[in-house]
């Protein structure tokens, strides 16, 4: 479950998430009038984000690879298990992220141990991670058969 994402940016706003569904709304002032827009408050920017700390491609990505943002660093807080753990990542080390190591425990992942139980892997070891520990039916890497 997500619980907050937040930045190293000063001026960045970080967003809690409650249990059940949560919906991310952009509120207009009291004193705006029909025709005002909603856009540019950060909606889309707030998946991105999400995206990018669950392993998205960030090459492709063009909001968060701003010049601007180069060397940010977003963070996760998520709980998987009743394990509190938190992901990071920056738009200068893309390819490399900071993750609780318990969340590791019993994965055949190489990692480096950051210490204060925190670990770095590589980008491809964090998708499977993630694989891993939610789809551990999927086996990913190995063969597989189908039975039709």
């Amino acid at each position: 479950m997500l619980k907050r994402i937040r930045s190293d940016i000063s001026t960045f706003n970080e967003v809690s998430l409650l249990d059940g569904m949560n919906v991310i709304l952009a509120d207009r002032a009291e004193d705006s009038d029909e025709t005002e827009s909603t856009n540019g408050l950060g909606k889309s920017t707030f998946v991105r984000i999400v995206h990018f700390c669950l392993g998205s491609d960030f090459g492709r990505e063009k909001v968060l690879n701003h010049p601007e943002l180069k060397g940010v660093t977003f963070f996760l807080d998520f709980i998987w298990n009743d394990l509190e753990c938190t992901v990071s990542r920056s738009t200068i080390r893309e390819k490399y992220l900071r993750v609780t190591g318990e969340f590791l425990k019993g994965l055949d992942i190489e990692s480096t141990d950051l210490g204060e139980g925190v670990a770095e892997i590589s980008l491809e070891s964090w998708k499977t991670a993630l694989a891993e520990r939610y789809y551990p039916e999927a086996s990913i890497g190995k063969p597989s058969t189908i039975q039709l």
